[in-house]
Parts: C-alpha cells; structure tokens; sequence
C-alpha cells in the first residue's frame, strides 16, 4: 500500500509534460499567425493589382477623349450613322473605321476589342495590355443654352487594362463641341 501511495504522490515530470503541452500550443498559434499573414498579403497584393488595372483603363479613356477633343481632321457628321474609331495616339488623331461594326456585346472578350478597331498603347510590360476604341454615336443637337444652333458630337469611349489575370473595361460617354 505504502509503494501505491508513493507512486501517487511521485509528481516528478509533471513540469516537462506542461511545459511539451505549451511549446504545442504556442507553435499551432505561430502557425495559424503566419498562415494568416501569408492569405493577407496575398489579398492585398490582389487588391492593388485590382485598382493598378482600373487606374489604367481610366487613364486610356481619359487619353482616347483627349485624342478625340485634339482632332480636327474626323468628318462625322452624319447624325444618323453609327462609327467605331480607330485612335491613333502618335499620329493624326482619328481614322474612321466605317459605319456599322459590331455592337457593344462582350467588351470583356478579345473579339470585342478586335472587330471595333482598338489601338493599343505602347509600351506595354510583360502581359499588360492597354487598349482604346471610341464609337461616335451621333451629332446632338441643343447642346448648349442656344438651344437650336449649338451640335456635340456624342460617343462613346472604351478603354481596357489587362495584366496577369486582372481584367478592367471602363465605358464613358463624352460629347464635344464643334
């Protein structure tokens, strides 16, 4: 009996089972931490590719609309016909592509982009892409406070930014004076 109790009351290593049991617990949570830290950098890293690729396809409307404002040599002026453009940022401002093409459908597939004649800005990195196309819808009429005598020229102005897997299409309408 006395042998029972001894054995009972023995609390020799106790501590270095304690001590196992915490260095566990303390390494699952230095795991869960850098698991955690490696997921939001990668979301962070996603976001900022994210907003990267629609700045830049805000910039290329904003560059097809500064394109389209500086061209003085464009003769749309038939308010019925529907045209999509050729942007030329180097040269000579706009080269019509003709009346009719093909309708906004799927400005997310190449074909898109391909059928409407959009330019594509240089330089481009890598696997970026940047491209433009405008479609002038026609000449508005009562544009300004004169109601009757004023006409804008009224299009349309796609641009898109394409890296790594990222993908922004930002359409605006614009109308111009003339």
């Amino acid at each position: 009996m006395k042998t029972i109790n001894k054995t009972i009351n023995n609390e020799q290593g106790f501590v270095l089972i304690v001590s196992l049991l915490m260095l566990m617990v303390l390494m699952i949570i230095g795991i869960a931490a850098t698991n955690t830290t490696t997921i939001e950098l990668g979301i962070s890293g996603n976001d900022k590719l994210s907003k990267q690729t629609f700045y830049q396809a805000e910039g290329v409307v904003a560059e097809a609309v500064r394109i389209i404002f500086n061209d003085s040599s464009s003769n749309l002026e038939d308010p019925l016909q529907f045209t999509w453009l050729h942007l030329d940022p180097v040269g000579s401002g706009i080269l019509t592509l003709g009346v009719g093409g093909t309708e906004e459908s799927d400005v997310h597939s190449d074909t898109f982009w391909t059928a409407n004649g959009a330019t594509s800005l240089l330089p481009v990195t890598g696997s970026q892409i940047l491209d433009m196309t405008a479609a002038f819808r026609g000449i508005v009429h009562g544009g300004s406070l004169s109601l009757g005598s004023s006409r804008v020229h009224a299009y349309d102005v796609y641009g898109r930014s394409r890296q790594n897997n990222s993908l922004a299409v930002i359409k605006e309408g614009c109308r111009i004076p003339f």
